[in-house]
């Protein structure tokens, strides 16, 4: 496959912001931080559309305080983390400030995040349009799901469209759940501002996602999270096993 990036092009620098440790059982696995999965995920798609420059990434602990110069890099990725979005730790709060910081002050900077960092994004940009962060009436959502993809988001990305052939018979995507908090949205879903969409929900979530074209993409799912992962990470925080 050709490469959709020009020769010579400089690489993209891919800052990854963690926002939690991996459990114990997986650790000794994979290592401490998830990043490294994350790390592993988007090499592997540079990989398969054979990019010219493969991207240069850094990771972050911030929970220790620690944080890239916006300046510096072309994204930034928020991880998930057992936290939530609406908790008022000091280094909660302060990732919220540097969300807005980034977004507001530095607008070619793409904005990536999953799970707490879909929450916690989704707070910060749409809370003042009336998107809150709670926990989902329905509760938790736990192992593979389907989520019914918005046809705007499969515009942007055809990609997606080849989704169709996996026999779902609808655009949809599986991908690993594991949250108890969600993004409720003001109702209608047209009152968000700008080009701002859902990207799509599951039976149990109808927000699995926040999608500003150019800008800010987030998933509630993991996709960085394989069965061992998850099954690990259930056992240490959901159960006394």
């Amino acid at each position: 496959m050709s490469s959709n990036v020009a020769a010579g092009q400089p690489a993209k620098r891919i800052a990854i912001l963690d926002t939690d440790v991996m459990v114990p059982a997986v650790q000794h696995v994979y290592g401490k931080y998830y990043s490294s999965q994350y790390i592993k995920h988007f090499q592997a798609a540079a990989n398969r559309i054979n990019l010219h420059q493969s991207p240069e990434y850094s990771t972050w602990d911030v929970l220790a305080g620690s944080y890239p110069d916006p300046a510096t890099v072309d994204a930034i990725v928020i991880t998930g983390s057992i936290a939530a979005a609406y908790d008022t730790d000091p280094w909660v709060l302060e990732l919220a400030a540097f969300i807005d910081k980034v977004y507001t002050q530095h607008p070619t900077l793409r904005i990536f995040g999953t799970c707490f960092g879909h929450q916690l994004i989704g707070q910060v940009l749409l809370g003042p349009h009336g998107a809150v962060v709670e926990k989902d009436p329905n509760g938790y959502e736990f192992g593979v799901r389907n989520v019914a993809l918005n046809p705007k988001l499969v515009e942007d990305f055809p990609c997606l469209e080849q989704l169709r052939q996996l026999g779902t018979g609808t655009h949809g995507i599986r991908l690993q759940m594991c949250h108890g908090d969600h993004v409720a949205l003001p109702k209608p879903s047209g009152k968000l501002p700008g080009n701002w969409v859902n990207i799509g929900g599951s039976a149990h979530c109808q927000v699995q996602g926040l999608y500003e074209p150019a800008r800010v993409l987030t998933i509630q799912p993991h996709f960085e999270c394989d069965q061992f992962i998850m099954e690990a990470t259930i056992r240490h925080f959901y159960t006394m096993w």
